[in-house]
């Protein structure tokens, strides 16, 4: 058990690097080169590999006391209750961990939206048009954009850490705006290389991108999809690189 004691390492350094990505980030080259395993979820799911295996040394470590424990209890009838004891402690820890994680996943799949597969068939087409590593501006975490970088090479201009701490971003909110405001819209175009308008929005959103709008800004061609959404642009000019 004293061996064992590098798995309290091991379950420490995911939380430590979490702390540097969130905070000070003196390893930024790292984060940059590893991207997107860098990401908070990302490394929070590393836990998942340590924690059974914590569990479990502590599931022996458990059935070493009981067996320590058992000698000690003069007549048969403390033994049997002992052993109760332990096998009542050990099916409500399971329970309770069953039931926990069965409350989490299912408050995850009520609030995560469902990918679009439109949406998912314009995001390849984009990304096949496109050189490996391209920018895409997307909306945050308002549509499926979000999962640009998942899904293709490319690279969301608001990936989801950064969209869901930033939901009202400038480049979010002047490309929700193109209808009325383009000339700020096309400032927002500025270093990508390509936009990705989604259908499957996110309820309750408010920045809410609209792809007959964006079509209209100079230096943008449409490059998958259609104006009334899913679709797919790319910067062939003006504030774009």
């Amino acid at each position: 058990r004293r061996q064992a004691r590098w798995l309290i390492v091991a379950l420490a350094v995911p939380l430590l690097c979490i702390l540097d990505v969130l905070g000070p980030e003196l390893l930024h080259r790292l984060w940059i080169a590893i991207y997107p395993w860098s990401v908070e979820d990302r490394l929070l799911g590393l836990e998942f590999f340590v924690v059974p295996i914590i569990a479990g040394v502590g599931a022996v470590a458990v059935i070493d006391t009981v067996r320590r424990l058992i000698p000690s209890v003069s007549n048969s009838r403390g033994r049997v209750l002992t052993v109760a004891l332990v096998a009542v402690m050990a099916l409500g820890a399971v329970a309770e961990g069953v039931a926990g994680s069965l409350a989490t996943l299912s408050w995850q799949l009520g609030i995560n939206q469902h990918v679009s597969s439109r949406d998912v068939f314009v995001i390849q087409s984009m990304a096949a048009i496109l050189p490996r590593g391209a920018v895409v501006l997307n909306d945050g975490v308002t549509d499926d954009g979000q999962w640009i970088t998942a899904l293709t090479d490319d690279v969301e201009a608001e990936p989801k850490p950064y969209a869901d701490l930033y939901p009202s971003d400038w480049r979010v909110t002047a490309m929700a705006d193109a209808c009325t405001d383009p000339a700020q819209a096309e400032k927002a175009l500025a270093g990508v290389q390509a936009v990705f308008v989604g259908t499957n929005q996110m309820p309750g959103a408010v920045n809410v991108w609209k792809a007959s709008c964006i079509a209209a800004l100079p230096g943008l061609r449409l490059v998958a999809g259609t104006i009334g959404g899913p679709a797919a642009f790319v910067v062939t000019g003006g504030s774009g690189g």
